[in-house]
């Protein structure tokens, strides 16, 4: 049983960790972000929304903006690209 506990705790401070340090990297102050598991932040020009889940493996990629709305939920796995040169080369 402590271990159980033991170890919901120390994913709680994970989860906890993962949210400060992607906020701070974006400097944002939204505070209904939940972070489930590890992502990638290659681009820091990122808007967040209001409950807002991120879930493990995704990636933020690019140049451009990335504007992310309200009630979001970005699934397992998913690449965010935003290219500043707007389709052209």
């Amino acid at each position: 049983m402590f271990l159980y506990l033991f170890e919901r705790a120390k994913n709680k401070i994970k989860r906890l960790y993962r949210r400060g340090v992607f906020l701070d990297t974006i400097k944002s102050k939204q505070k209904s972000l939940y972070v489930v598991g590890d992502y990638t932040l290659i681009n820091r020009n990122v808007t967040i929304g209001k409950n807002v889940v991120i879930y493990p493996n995704v990636m933020f990629f690019g140049q451009g903006p990335i504007v992310i709305g309200d009630h979001v939920n970005i699934g397992n796995g998913t690449i965010l690209y935003a290219s500043d040169t707007r389709g052209g080369v």
